[in-house]
């Protein structure tokens, strides 16, 4: 017999005062 538990965890941001361009200068999101 096999017990486990899986998950995972998403979240999105951004920074609104880096640089223009900058890749956390736009909503974006990362899961883990």
């Amino acid at each position: 017999m096999e017990i486990y538990k899986d998950f995972s965890f998403d979240s999105a941001h951004f920074l609104p005062n880096v640089p223009t361009g900058h890749k956390c200068g736009r909503l974006h999101g990362h899961t883990f």
